[in-house]
């Protein structure tokens, strides 16, 4: 009898070892919260001590840009600045979530040529996988050469590219809820409180799960840029990260657009009023350098999450 009391007793402590050990597995487990105020300082950060080095990789950027796209077009004026700005207050939620679009739709230029979007577009993927790559050894605080980041970033283009379709098509049912919304508003095709009721919760459910699914998305972009890492892998991976933080992660990625329109307004809206003449030019130049002012927030975001 002592001796299966013992036995007993040593059973229990064993369950209790083993009941510890796993409460230690999910305190590890567990996700730890994180401060956006956290994130715009390494933002900040990450652009002030590397200032130099994004400014090349900005200016060639800036260069390409000039030479490839704003030589096919005319100068945007004052009235397509402030069309602009119209747009990105009506649409924060949708130049959040498609930020490369919202940039390279913005109306910089008045178009003439078909061919000065898809420049547009190919130079913002080039030069984001450039800005990635250079923020990641930045971050390792290892010495950086512009020509070797241009290089060596576009190793990782398909996978990003695939990603980045994976959130044009996550988008869907944002854009068509918004475009309902459009030709049901201007229509007046909804007069009865209960109809308007009806199809605003269906609009808003709608715009929520484009959310849901473009926050784990966006994290992936950073993420598929890691050598050997294919696009559901990081998917998989940025999922597992914002588990239990996905909606601060949607409240940071939604202050992005917000910071830059207010950004822009403080700059540019004075220009409009007093020196017209050189807002356009002013507009194009903050519109280049905003490339790397996203991907700093987001980032930093990333970085953030994976502490």
């Amino acid at each position: 009898m002592s001796r299966d009391k013992s036995k007993n007793k040593k059973n229990k402590v064993k369950l209790e070892k083993n009941t510890e050990s796993n409460k230690d597995k999910k305190a590890k487990v567990e996700v730890k919260p994180f401060k956006i105020r956290n994130v715009l300082k390494n933002a900040y950060l990450l652009l002030a001590h590397n200032k130099k080095a994004i400014f090349k990789i900005t200016g060639i950027y800036g260069l390409i840009y000039f030479f490839l796209v704003q030589s096919f077009t005319a100068p945007v004026s004052a009235t397509g600045i402030k069309n602009s700005f119209l747009a990105a207050f009506q649409n924060q939620i949708h130049a959040t979530f498609n930020t490369f679009s919202y940039v390279v739709s913005s109306n910089t230029t008045d178009s003439s040529s078909q061919t000065s979007p898809i420049f547009q577009i190919i130079l913002i993927i080039i030069f984001s996988l450039a800005i990635i790559y250079a923020f990641r050894k930045m971050y390792k605080n290892e010495e950086i050469k512009v020509k070797e980041v241009i290089y060596n970033s576009m190793y990782p283009l398909i996978p990003f590219l695939i990603v980045l379709i994976i959130i044009l098509i996550q988008l869907l049912p944002m854009d068509l809820s918004l475009a309902f919304y459009s030709i049901i508003t201007s229509g007046g095709i909804l007069s009865n409180i209960v109809e308007l009721l009806i199809f605003g919760i269906l609009f808003i459910s709608l715009i929520l799960f484009s959310l849901y699914l473009v926050s784990n998305s966006i994290i992936a972009l950073y993420i598929v840029t890691l050598s050997n890492m294919t696009p559901l892998a990081s998917l998989r991976s940025a999922k597992q990260l914002i588990k239990g933080r996905r909606p601060k992660v949607v409240i940071s990625l939604l202050i992005l657009p917000l910071l830059l329109v207010a950004l822009a307004a403080a700059v540019l809206l004075p220009l409009i009023l007093f020196i017209p003449a050189i807002a356009s030019w002013v507009y194009i130049i903050m519109l280049i350098f905003a490339l790397p002012l996203v991907h700093s927030y987001l980032y930093s975001l990333y970085r953030e999450l994976i502490k």
